[in-house]
C-alpha cells in the first residue's frame, strides 16, 4: 500500500486526510501547533491532529521552518512514497518536500499561474470567476510555481461564499484524490510546467481588507446610485482608501454594488466587511460589521444584517429604526 505523509491544518482539509487514510498508509501527519481558542484561551489542537491521534498516526507540530527541518531525519526514516499538502500553513523547505520517493504534491484551489499564494479562492470570488479549478502541482522551491499534475474546474454559483466553496472543493478533492495519486505514481499523469504568464500573488488578509468607507457605502445604498459604475470609483481619488482586494473586484466588475457583494462573499466570515459610522450625539466613530448583504434584481445592493461595535447583531431594518439619522 502507498505510504504517504500529510501536511495540513484546516478543518476543511479533513476530507483529504480521510481519503488518504482509507486508500493509503499514512506514516505521519504534520500540522500546526495547538492554539488558544475562546474566551479562556484554551489550548486546542487542529482537527487534523485530533484525527491523527484518534487513528494512531504519528503527529508532528513544528512551529516554524527550523523545527520542520529538525524533523528531516525522522521523516526520512519513515520512507514515504509521496507527500500531500492541503492548507498546511508553513512554507515547506526543499529538504523536506524532496524526501518522499515521488516527492510532494500540493493541492491548490485556484487557477495557476493566475492565482498564486495564500488566498486564491477569495481573490477568485472577488474577481468574478464562474468556476475555480482544483489544481494539483508538484512542489518546487517557488511559491506555487511547480509543474501541474492535474486540474478540475468546480463551478461557483452567485451566492456561494468562500467557506461554502472550500467545503465543496475539499469534498470533490477527497473523492478524486485516490485516482490522481494512482495516475501520478503510474506515470499516467505527467507534470506539465506552468505557462509563463502574468500571475497574481494573493496574500493572507488583515482586518483592513474588509473596510468600506461609509460615504461610499451610503452612496451605493441610495436608490439613485445603486448602479454607480466601478470605473468612476477607480478613477476617483477616494479609491486610495480601498483595499487591494476591493480594487481588484472593482476592476473586474461593472458596478460598485456588485463589487461589494462579491467582496462580502470573498471575505466571509473573516475579515468580513465593515465600515465606520458617526452617530448623532456621539463624537466617536463606531465600527459596524456588515454581516450579510445581497443584490436585489442583480443590481441594487441590500444590507441584511449588521452589528454595531459593542452591540448584538440585528437586521438592517432594526438598525435603521434605532438610528434613523444615519443617512444625514
Amino acid at each position: 500500500m502507498l505510504k504517504t505523509l500529510f501536511f495540513g491544518s484546516s478543518v476543511y482539509s479533513l476530507p483529504i486526510l480521510e481519503s488518504l487514510h482509507k486508500n493509503t498508509k499514512i506514516c505521519a501527519i504534520l500540522t500546526q501547533p495547538d492554539k488558544p481558542v475562546g474566551r479562556h484561551h484554551t489550548m486546542t489542537p487542529t482537527p487534523i491532529k485530533i484525527f491523527g491521534q484518534t487513528h494512531g498516526v504519528p503527529v508532528y507540530t513544528p512551529r516554524n521552518k527550523n523545527e520542520l527541518l529538525d524533523l528531516t531525519d525522522t521523516l526520512k526514516e519513515l520512507k514515504p512514497d509521496i507527500a500531500v499538502v492541503a492548507s498546511y500553513g508553513l512554507i515547506i523547505p526543499e529538504t523536506i518536500f524532496t524526501i518522499p520517493k515521488f516527492q510532494t504534491l500540493n493541492i491548490h484551489f485556484g487557477k495557476l499561474p493566475k492565482y498564486r499564494g495564500a488566498s486564491p479562492v477569495q481573490w477568485s470570488v472577488a474577481g468574478g470567476e464562474k468556476s475555480i479549478p482544483i489544481t494539483i502541482f508538484q512542489m518546487d522551491i517557488g511559491l506555487d510555481t511547480g509543474p501541474i499534475v492535474w486540474e478540475k474546474d468546480v463551478p461557483v454559483s452567485g451566492p456561494d461564499t468562500a467557506p461554502e466553496i472550500f467545503v465543496k472543493m475539499f469534498t470533490v478533492m477527497g473523492e478524486e484524490l485516490p485516482g490522481v495519486l494512482t495516475g501520478y505514481i503510474d506515470n499516467k499523469l505527467k507534470p506539465v510546467p506552468q505557462k509563463n504568464t502574468e500571475s497574481l500573488t494573493t496574500k493572507q488578509f488583515s482586518r483592513s481588507d474588509g473596510f468600506i468607507p461609509w460615504e461610499l457605502l451610503k452612496t451605493v445604498l441610495s436608490e439613485s446610485s445603486s448602479t454607480i459604475e466601478s470605473s468612476k470609483l477607480l478613477n476617483n481619488q477616494d479609491s486610495k482608501l480601498l483595499s487591494p482586494v476591493f480594487l481588484y473586484s472593482l476592476k473586474n466588475c461593472d458596478t460598485v454594488a456588485s463589487a461589494i457583494s462579491r467582496l462580502w462573499r470573498a471575505l466571509a466570515p473573516w475579515p468580513g466587511l465593515w465600515t465606520e459610522i458617526k452617530l448623532v450625539h456621539d463624537p466617536i466613530r463606531k465600527r459596524m460589521k456588515i454581516l450579510n448583504v445581497h443584490l436585489e434584481n442583480s443590481a441594487k445592493l441590500v444590507i441584511d444584517e449588521v452589528q454595531l461595535e459593542g452591540k448584538k447583531p440585528v437586521s438592517w431594518n432594526q438598525f435603521l429604526s434605532g438610528y434613523p439619522d444615519i443617512f444625514d
